[in-house]
């Protein structure tokens, strides 16, 4: 049975947990996911040395997109490249940051997670060793996904804006059946 004490601190704990996870938007690198604009990533991406890519257009989104694959400038450890996506409204929906894994037992995995727990409210979590691996976690403009697979030397941290990632899985779902229906008509 909890003590009067231990409930008290429970429940503050939990309320302040509330509290500090409501406060923390997403905005990699500066760039609040659902609020910020292609146009003011563009300008961003310009100012910043150590940073260039390509800029084209999202099959999916319709919208600007931006592929960096070299980001040095952004000065943060491990990370090897970016994709930003904005939608046909010009605002950006998917920030996607690829990083360096750092060796046995996925230490910046386990170090970017733990960084990303104190910002935002965990979700789901299955960060294995040996095995693929994800954690999902919310912020009031944004769901952030951290995976990797096991063989791989990389993970990927997304952040989605709300729909965003439900409005890419159906463009998928999409193109799968096209491909299908192609093959199908091969035959």
């Amino acid at each position: 049975m909890r003590s009067l004490v231990q409930a008290i601190v429970i429940s503050a704990v939990t309320t302040w947990g509330a509290n500090c996870y409501a406060a923390s938007v997403a905005a990699p690198m500066g760039i609040e996911v659902g609020k910020t604009t292609c146009d003011q990533v563009e300008a961003k991406l310009n100012g910043t040395q150590g940073v260039s890519g390509n800029k084209d257009q999202s099959s999916w989104s319709k919208g600007t997109m931006f592929v960096l694959d070299k980001v040095d400038g952004f000065g943060v450890d491990g990370l090897q490249k970016m994709l930003i996506v904005c939608g046909p409204s010009n605002v950006t929906m998917l920030v996607e940051m690829t990083f360096n894994k750092g060796g046995m037992g996925n230490p910046a995995v386990q170090s970017t997670a733990h960084q990303l727990d104190s910002k935002y409210s965990p979700v789901r979590k299955n960060l294995p060793e040996l095995a693929d691996g994800s954690a999902l976690w919310k912020a009031p403009n944004a769901s952030i996904e951290l995976q990797y697979a096991f063989m791989n030397f990389s993970f990927d941290v997304d952040y989605w804006s709300p729909g965003a990632e439900v409005s890419y899985k159906k463009w998928v779902t999409a193109q799968q059946k096209e491909s299908a229906q192609k093959k199908t008509n091969q035959l």
